[in-house]
């Protein structure tokens, strides 16, 4: 809709860098000095069979943030 020029949205930084910002249609503004953040996990069960398939997964997601987004705080041992 903020495309079409019907109204205005709060969207995630990380979209924002990716994928709105190639959109001439739409007008990014950041909020002053107001930090807003989120925190993403990823979680599985002890038990389960693939475990350290996971923990190799969590591992590459915060190599590729921290690369990719190094404006992004990154937590967690790598």
């Amino acid at each position: 809709m903020v495309a079409l020029g019907l109204g205005v949205t709060f969207l995630p930084g990380l979209y924002c860098r990716a994928v709105a910002a190639r959109d001439d249609s739409i007008a990014i503004l950041e909020l002053g000095d107001r930090s807003i953040y989120r925190t993403i996990g990823i979680m599985w069960r002890r038990a389960s069979a693939r475990g350290e398939q996971y923990r190799d997964l969590a591992r590459l997601l915060r190599v590729l943030t921290a690369r990719e987004f190094p404006d992004c705080t990154v937590l967690g041992a790598a």
